[in-house]
């Protein structure tokens, strides 16, 4: 994965006192979307953690949920195509770094024909 830093002020945000990157878990698909679990960083920083944003990305194009608890279901996805999942926090004092990432495909659920 890629480099995960976390110092200094970045864009306004203190990043030595933002939560370290949250740990991504299972993503769980469905038909058009895909809950992202994760578990909360085990630093959360000074601050207090208000919420997550699940980032899907293919095709070079990303799509955002925020959410103030795991799971994060992204809808609006399109079936048979892999997305690549990533989580932030958010605190008062900036964002974590990206989790490390999971790739699911979103798909319609198979129906059995009765002859």
């Amino acid at each position: 994965m890629g480099f995960k830093n976390k110092g200094g002020y970045l864009g306004g945000f203190d990043q030595l006192r933002a939560p370290d990157a949250p740990t991504i878990g299972a993503a769980t698909t469905d038909s058009e979307e895909v809950s992202v679990a994760f578990t909360a960083p085990s630093n959360a920083g000074t601050g207090t953690i208000s919420g997550y944003i699940v980032t899907a990305v293919t095709g070079g194009v990303s799509t955002g949920v925020s959410g103030s608890s795991s799971p994060i279901t992204v809808d609006s996805l399109t079936n048979d195509t892999e997305y690549t999942f990533s989580v932030i926090a958010e605190s008062e004092y900036g964002s974590s770094p990206a989790s490390d990432t999971v790739a699911a495909t979103p798909a319609a659920p198979a129906y059995a024909l009765n002859a």
